[in-house]
């Protein structure tokens, strides 16, 4: 009896033991295939947003110049099976049924998405936002961009999507402004005047102009603060003054002689109401300027601004070739 007893409590406990032991190994194992799954699994791929000729990246701000306003969204690199939800510009729904007329603007490909702009987009600050679904979780990722835009000038203006005749500057005889060979031509004589379509408060406008007589006074200007940064100043072509109605400040160095039929590169930026003018004669290897010309701090800053080139009475024409815009302090 006795015998019989302590086999059956033997047997009880091993069945104890290895019940128990089961449940150990077999939990410990999902466990070890949750934790392997889990750091094996991938995180799912963020979209790779293109626009224009730029790859934005959601970490960072990209500045990008464009040929053209009118451009094209490619939204690709996404894991098989994953889908891309929304798509807003600047909070505006691009997928949204009852914004595009046409849904020839949006081409699924690849399991990605093309999406024409059927607009332009205006130069500056931009965002993006994707919401993409993977594995049935609805994740979202926003990008950043400023937009600047390049000019080589190899159409006449008059169908370019970056100017206009403002009918609130004073210029007279528009016909003294054109394209030719591919580059801006003002005519000497008389007050010309030219202007982007477009605002600006923070700004950067790089260009290369050459005098096609002597005098030159061109002049580049910030229409609602009444600045104007003037490059030549009379018949010594004396460099260079930022003015103010009648008011000005005069460059560090006044005497740069314009020499006609040579070819200067100049760069403008005003940032918070700074205003810098660089000047280099000949072409730049990657836009490299040194200290500015003109170094100035307007303490009534009006922004944002309609800008554009003219000239004054009496200056000789120019050429001007090779515009870049970009907006700044975003």
């Amino acid at each position: 009896m006795k015998v019989t007893s302590i086999k059956f409590v033997l047997g009880a406990a091993i069945v104890c033991i290895l019940v128990v032991g089961a449940y150990y190994f077999f939990s410990s194992t999902d466990v070890k295939n949750q934790m392997t799954e889990q750091f094996e699994k991938p995180r799912p791929q963020e979209p790779v947003v293109e626009i224009g000729g730029a790859v934005l990246k959601s970490d960072e701000l990209t500045y990008l110049t464009e040929k053209s306003l009118k451009l094209m969204i490619k939204i690709v690199g996404l894991d098989t099976g994953a889908s891309v939800e929304y798509v807003y510009l600047d909070g505006l729904d691009l997928l949204a049924d009852d914004f595009f007329l046409s849904k020839q603007n949006v081409e699924k490909k690849n399991g990605g998405l093309l999406i024409n702009l059927p607009f332009l987009l205006k130069p500056g600050l931009h965002t993006i936002s994707v919401a993409y679904k993977n594995d049935r979780v609805l994740r979202s990722v926003e990008y950043s961009f400023s937009l600047g835009f390049t000019e080589a000038f190899e159409k006449s203006i008059v169908d370019s999507d970056f100017f206009i005749i403002p009918n609130t500057t004073k210029q007279n005889r528009a016909e003294s402004w054109y394209v030719q060979n591919g580059k801006l031509t003002i005519d000497k004589g008389g007050f010309a005047s030219l202007a982007f379509l477009y605002k600006y408060s923070d700004i950067s406008v790089s260009f290369e102009f050459t005098p096609r007589e002597s005098p030159l006074n061109l002049a580049f200007y910030f229409l609602e603060s009444d600045r104007t940064i003037v490059i030549g100043n009379g018949s010594a072509s004396r460099m260079t003054l930022l003015r103010s109605g009648t008011e000005s400040e005069p460059a560090v160095n006044e005497y740069f002689e314009l020499i006609p039929n040579e070819t200067y590169s100049a760069k403008i930026v005003r940032t918070s109401g700074k205003y810098e003018l660089f000047l280099e004669k000949g072409l730049l290897v990657n836009a490299e300027f040194p200290e500015p010309t003109l170094s100035f701090q307007d303490q009534q800053n009006k922004t944002p601004d309609s800008i554009g080139f003219s000239i004054w009475n009496g200056s000789g024409g120019v050429y001007i070739d090779n515009l870049s815009v970009v907006p700044l302090g975003i």
